[in-house]
Parts: structure tokens; sequence; C-alpha cells
């Protein structure tokens, strides 16, 4: 990743802190999770949404996602004997795979993992993907990988988790392909047991449209309008006055969540001293329909693929400001995710869906960011201005974009 992609990914993500001071433009709404608040997409689109609430198109029963695994190297690290079956032929070394192109139905994604316990840095390991659909093949595109994502080292979830790159959200296409290589400097050989997971979100078979409350009511929030630059793009916060009404979030259930694949012996609890910012990897022109797809592939990524026990994220929130219970275990709840490496016990995360390497994130988005940290860090005594919060061993701001926490 060039140094330009690196400040504007942490400009887009100090962005989406910022907008904890817009909490108060916000309406707050009651404790019914069948209630949201959203804006109608654009045409075009556009991420760059204003104006009325929408409702949203959600499953009635749960939803199974079907994630397929294909081989690139074995559990010994060899990928010659792949060739022709899982593998392009002659475009097999120690540093270098191509798969073969893999069929794919729904609004899909995909992912690469390789075995438990082979650590790469996130400059050791390239991932490329593209996709054919009606014929044509689209350009190569760069899969995410941080290394700083997952559960914490000591924690009985990273037991058993797969190192690997972020799901990317590849929508309707029919085939997709990907190119793993290795730098030969921080990486010498591909990792053992590398694998592409080929993810469908699944069909519902019954969906209905869940609009908001006629009169959600109006949070106590009140923030000064003032804020200055600290460092290099980021912004210090002033504080809430008096704590800030429970925003509207949608339930697993209304996005499907199939209960039955999480490890439920591994929910625990900790404390929340801040908050992080995250974004997802995929198309900015979804539908709102699509969401609850896109919330399946994440959460099937995450626990076939990856080996967590749930969905990493505690909140996820689309372009038309919608907001979605991530891990299973109360969202007025310290739940600990996967999502901040080694500081998971100790903060919240909540995952803008969108692609904000490439656009600033909307309007409506950032009010949700707002009325969701405002809200999450009052229930927890912490003050969204602080630039000195203690999580774990180290100190923060209340609220971070994951780059702050991570080794990049």
């Amino acid at each position: 990743m060039s140094p330009v992609q690196a400040r504007f990914i942490t400009a887009c993500q100090q962005l989406l802190a910022l907008g904890v001071v817009l909490a108060v433009l916000t309406p707050a709404a009651g404790v019914l999770s069948l209630d949201i608040v959203g804006a109608h997409p654009a045409p075009t689109g556009a991420p760059a949404l204003t104006g009325a609430l929408a409702s949203a198109t959600v499953p009635t029963a749960a939803v199974e996602s079907e994630v397929t695994e294909v081989p690139l190297t074995t559990r010994t690290g060899n990928a010659r004997s792949l060739a022709g079956s899982t593998l392009m032929r002659g475009s097999i070394s120690a540093t270098h795979v191509t798969s073969r192109p893999q069929a794919i139905t729904g609004y899909g994604a995909v992912g690469v993992t390789w075995a438990h316990g082979e650590q790469i840095s996130e400059d050791g390991i390239e991932v490329l993907v593209r996709t054919q659909r009606d014929g044509a093949w689209s350009d190569w595109t760069t899969i995410a990988y941080h290394d700083d994502h997952g559960p914490d080292a000591d924690s009985a979830e990273a037991a058993r988790a797969r190192p690997g790159t972020d799901p990317l959200i590849i929508g309707d296409v029919d085939e997709v392909q990907v190119k793993a290589a290795v730098d030969g400097k921080d990486a010498t050989t591909l990792p053992a047991d590398l694998k592409l997971a080929v993810v469908e979100p699944g069909t519902a078979e019954d969906t209905e449209t869940e609009t908001p409350a006629e009169n959600p009511g109006q949070g106590e929030t009140s923030y000064d309008d003032a804020f200055k630059e600290r460092g290099e793009g980021a912004m210090a916060l002033q504080a809430a006055r008096t704590t800030p009404a429970m925003p509207t979030i949608y339930s697993r259930a209304q996005w499907g969540a199939d209960e039955s694949i999480r490890n439920k012996s591994s929910l625990r609890y900790g404390t929340v001293s801040a908050g992080f910012v995250h974004h997802t990897v995929n198309a900015n022109d979804y539908t709102e329909a699509q969401v609850p797809g896109i919330m399946r592939s994440i959460y099937a990524y995450h626990v076939k693929s990856r080996g967590w026990s749930d969905i990493g994220y505690n909140f996820l929130v689309d372009r038309f400001g919608r907001i979605w219970e991530g891990r299973y275990g109360g969202v007025d709840k310290n739940v600990v995710g996967a999502h901040t490496l080694g500081y998971n016990d100790y903060s919240f995360a909540m995952s803008a869906i969108g692609n904000f390497d490439v656009v600033e994130p909307s309007d409506v988005m950032l009010r949700a960011y707002g009325s969701l940290f405002a809200w999450k860090l009052a229930l927890n005594g912490v003050n969204p201005a602080s630039t000195a919060q203690q999580v774990g061993r180290s100190t923060f701001a209340a609220i971070n974009g994951h780059r702050d926490a991570g080794s990049t």
C-alpha cells in the first residue's frame, strides 16, 4: 500500500470517527430493534446520502450461507500437486499461484486464509481477485489483508483461528478468480493450507419490509460544535453534556443470522474504554435489500473460514445510515469481539459497509456513527472527547481508526 493510500484510508477513518459530533442531529430511537434509521439510495448508487428515512427489506427467518473452500496449497505447502484441478497450469511457483475460475451465485464474497500459526506481515503477501460477468472479466483488485484483525492471541477463540484476508464482497457475478503471491523477503514461500473461500450468502424464502417508528423520540445529547485539529487530520471531539439515547439497531435475526454456526461457548464479556472504526471492502452501490446478504457473507467467512466464534464486529452500519447488531451477546453489553488484535477485551468496534479507500463516508453514515458511539461510550462512562484512555496496556483516544492500534 502506498503512503498516499494509507493517508487517505486513515483520513476516512477519522472522518467516520468525527461523526460522533453529529449525534445531536440524529433522532434517537426507542428500544425496539425492528425500527431503523436510514435514507433512500441515490439513483446513481453514490454514497452521499441525505434526506428521508427509509424502511428495509429483511428475511423473516434465518438464512443458511454456503462457503466453498478451494485449496491453493496443500497442508505441507505444496502447490504443484494442485495444478489443473484448483490451480491454473503454468501459474505455480514457490512464491505465487493463480486459482482456476470458480462459479458463484448470489451477492457473494471471497477471501483467502492459510494455516493456523503461519504469521505473515501485511507487506508479506498480496492477494488479487477478478470477477467475470456476462463473459467479461474485470481488472485485478487487491483483497485487503490486515494482520491486526482477529481475536486476541491469548483467547480461546484464537486457538482455532486462521490468518487471512478480510472478506471482499464481490456482488452478483458469474465467476471469480484469485492469485496470491509472497514478496520473497518477508515471506519466501506461500503459506501452507492456503485456501480460497467462496461465500454465497443464501436467499431468503420470505422477506418483509419494516419501517421506522412514527415518533422515534429525540435524544437529549448536546455537543459543542467546535473541534480542532490535532496531528495529521485527527480531530479533538467535544464531550457529551448528557447521556445520549440508544439509537435504533437492527437485530441479528433481521439480517437472517444462522445462529447454529456460531460457537456459543466462546461468548465473553469485557470492558469498554474506547471504540474503533472499521470498514469493509466492497462496492458502494449496493441496494438496501442486499445488506442482510452482505452481513451473512461476512459472518459466514469469519466463522467458517477464519475459524472465529462469531462475526468479528460488534456493530455494522450500511450506506443508508442503518445500524446492525454484529456479534451476539446484547447490544447494550460489552461483548468481546474479534476486530482489533490486542484490544478486544477493552473496546468495541463498528464497521462501515463500503470501500472508503476511494470515497468519503456519507452524511447519514457519519450520523449513525455519532449516535452509536456516543451512546455506547456513555454507557461505560467514557467521555468521547478523551484523548487518553487506558485500553489494556496502551493509551488511546476514546474514538479511533483501527489503524491507530495496528502495526501500520
